[in-house]
């Protein structure tokens, strides 16, 4: 989960990195907001697409050992 959250991060990532290379996706999400709030939904959409299916992808290949790491924290002993 904490992968989770800091893959969501848009505020720490808006507000203190100055150099536009070192910027997460979330940031780069809000370069299809134009002026006065006009948005560009085709590329958006595609761009969200390609930003869940990464991550959908990371979880496939390491889904067992987050199944693993869930059940060993839950039990006692």
């Amino acid at each position: 989960m904490q992968f989770v959250f800091v893959w969501n991060d848009l505020l720490i990532a808006l507000t203190f990195t100055n150099n536009q290379d070192m910027r997460t996706i979330q940031v780069g999400l809000l370069n299809f907001t134009g002026d006065f709030g006009a948005t560009q939904y085709g590329p958006l959409f595609a761009a969200v697409c390609i930003n869940v299916f990464g991550t959908l992808l990371i979880y496939l290949f390491l889904n067992q050992k987050v199944m693993k790491g869930l059940t060993s924290g839950a039990l006692k002993g």
